[in-house]
C-alpha cells in the first residue's frame, strides 16, 4: 500500500537502507525529526540532508502545535519505556487523514526460531546479546505489535514485513567483508 506522505514527522534516526527505501516509495521527506541522541539525529543529517527540522528531545516530551500527514517509527517502540504513550502521542499529532508507520525488529524472524530450536533461546520473545547491547526493551511478534497499536487508539490498515531476515545481525557482519559477501568477490 503505497500513499503520499506531505508532512512528514520522523522519530528515531534513519539508519538503513530499507528505512530509506520506504521513504522514497512513498515519496516523502522529513519534515521533522527527533530522537534523544544527538548523534543519531547527525546521522540522519548526513544521510538525508537540511531538508528537515532537527530537534534533540525524548519522544515522550515532544511538543508542537503542527499536525502530519505521516508520522514514521522506525525502530523506536522496542526501546521505550512506554511505547503505547508513544503511539498515543503519534495518534495525537496526525491530520485527520494522517497514517502512522510503524517498524520494529521481527521476534518472529527465522533467526530467532533457529536460535529456539537450537536451544540458545527459550521463547522467540527472549532477549539476545544483541537485544541487550541495542538497548531493546522488549521483542515484539506481530500481535503484541497491533496489541500497543490498538491500545493507543490506532486503527491498522496493514501489516507485514519488509523483508526475509534468514540471518541475525552478527551472521550478516561477519560474512560483510568475508569470502562469501566482498567488494572485490568476481560474480562466476
Amino acid at each position: 500500500m503505497v500513499w503520499l506522505a506531505q508532512g512528514v514527522f520522523e522519530l528515531g534516526k534513519i539508519d538503513d537502507e530499507a528505512e530509506l527505501a520506504v521513504g522514497k516509495a512513498l515519496n516523502a521527506t522529513a519534515d521533522e525529526t527527533i530522537d534523544a541522541a544527538g548523534k543519531f539525529l547527525e546521522i540522519t543529517r548526513q544521510r538525508v540532508g537540511d531538508k528537515a527540522k532537527y530537534r534533540q528531545t525524548l519522544f515522550e516530551l515532544y511538543e508542537t502545535d503542527e499536525r502530519f500527514d505521516s508520522i514514521f517509527l522506525m525502530h523506536v517502540l522496542e526501546h521505550l519505556i512506554d511505547p503505547v504513550a508513544v503511539l498515543v502521542k503519534a495518534r495525537e499529532l496526525l491530520t485527520s487523514q494522517g497514517r502512522v508507520l510503524v517498524v520494529v525488529p521481527n521476534g518472529n524472524a527465522i533467526s530467532r526460531q533457529i536460535a529456539v530450536k537450537m536451544g540458545l533461546l527459550k521463547e522467540l520473545t527472549d532477549f539476545a546479546p544483541a537485544d541487550h547491547r541495542g538497548g531493546h526493551r522488549r521483542i515484539y511478534l506481530m500481535d503484541t505489535l497491533q496489541r500497543d497499536a490498538r491500545a493507543a487508539g490506532l486503527k491498522i490498515d496493514h501489516s507485514g514485513g519488509i523483508f526475509l531476515k534468514v540471518l541475525a545481525n552478527f551472521q550478516f557482519d561477519a560474512l560483510a567483508g568475508g569470502p562469501l559477501i566482498s567488494e572485490d568477490r568476481k560474480s562466476t
